[in-house]
């Protein structure tokens, strides 16, 4: 009888997703691309931009995140509409007014972005602001026009994210 009360526990524990992900250390960025993972790169240094950033733009009330794992990259732009980062959702649409999810498969990073790797539809939230750093999550689906393939961005996070 214990037995079979410990498998029952332990098997419903191990279902709840909440549960597991708490033993392992938080991470700062992390997201699925078409089902794989996603994490920046280490920071190699040497006065080059990092990995993974985080920049308040108070002049525009614009959140910038960018993340890098060569060759890829995530950013997000995030319009807010106050003079400091607060808890607010987001529509991702590649209109010049909504906020946006950027992916380059390549590498290749140019301003203006490349129009068909602007988010086509997602969310954004930023889910805690505590001091100088953020949390929260994202998802979205951009498409290549070169050769058609669809990008799903799923379970983004970010956690203590510092934006100064």
């Amino acid at each position: 009888m214990k037995k079979v009360l410990f498998t029952l526990i332990l098997s419903l524990a191990l279902q709840s997703c909440d549960w597991i992900k708490s033993l392992g250390p938080e991470e700062t960025f992390f997201c699925k691309i078409n089902g794989q993972k996603f994490r920046p790169e280490k920071d190699v240094g040497w006065g080059g931009s990092g990995s993974l950033e985080a920049s308040w733009n108070k002049d525009d009330e614009t959140l910038f995140i960018y993340s890098r794992n060569s060759p890829q990259v995530i950013t997000l732009i995030l319009f807010f509409d106050s003079k400091k980062p607060s808890k607010k959702e987001f529509n991702l649409f590649p209109d010049s007014l909504s906020s946006k999810g950027y992916y380059l498969h390549d590498g290749r990073y140019s301003i203006p972005f490349p129009e068909n790797m602007i988010s086509q539809s997602g969310k954004a939230a930023i889910t805690k602001v505590d001091g100088y750093y953020i949390s929260g999550t994202f998802e979205f689906v951009c498409k290549d026009s070169t050769n058609n393939k669809e990008y799903r961005i799923t379970e983004g996070e970010f956690n203590k994210l510092s934006y100064y």
